[in-house]
């Protein structure tokens, strides 16, 4: 039946990043050209790149490349602190001897065995909607001397008393874009962190 359009299947399913209907978007951008397997052939391409604009949307800010785990807390600042804790810095020194100079930020993370802190709030079950935090066990702050430098500091917070035991050192050639590299890992650092 020439002039009439393939039906709309009811597996291509809404989209959520503003595309709207994916076989109406196909349907308006595939005309019928005298075969239904051309129309079927470029629906279904249309289709496929909806679904992979759609998964590109939905990256975790704070874990774009989904290397991180998550963890259910009741609260995200008793969370925080427990990371900050000696025992978490024992950890964290231990893990520190994995890291190498070259490494990306990324791969430190994964290495230090970054995760996110999601707080549980009642019966939302969409994680992006609830607050949540990186959080690395050791890790104090991070002190940037210059553009070019960052360093990470780990140790512990207890009581009041803070202890800095290593620092990892980050470096980038261009301040506006450049990524950061690990550099070093100083075992013997003379900065704090500031207030």
């Amino acid at each position: 039946m020439a002039g009439r359009r393939a039906p709309a299947t009811s597996t291509l399913g809404t989209m959520h990043n503003g595309l709207g209907d994916r076989s109406k978007l196909a349907a308006m951008l595939c005309q019928p050209r005298g075969s239904s397997n051309g129309y079927r052939l470029c629906a279904a391409l249309v289709a496929a790149i909806a679904v992979v604009l759609s998964m590109g949307c939905m990256r975790d800010p704070l874990d774009p490349r989904g290397n991180l785990a998550r963890r259910l807390v009741s609260a995200l600042e008793p969370a925080e602190r427990q990371a900050q804790g000696r025992e978490a810095y024992g950890r964290a020194q231990m893990r520190s001897e994995r890291v190498r100079p070259g490494m990306s930020v990324t791969a430190v993370e994964k290495v230090m065995g970054a995760f996110i802190a999601v707080e549980a709030r009642g019966e939302v079950d969409d994680e992006f909607r609830l607050p949540r935090r990186k959080l690395i066990e050791g890790f104090l702050c991070s002190v940037m001397p210059s553009a070019l430098r960052n360093r990470w500091l780990f140790g512990y917070d207890e009581g009041g008393v803070e202890f800095v035991g290593f620092a990892l050192e980050f470096e980038r050639d261009d301040p506006e874009k450049g990524k950061w590299t690990l550099q070093r890992v100083d075992r013997k650092p003379n900065d704090d962190c500031e207030e």
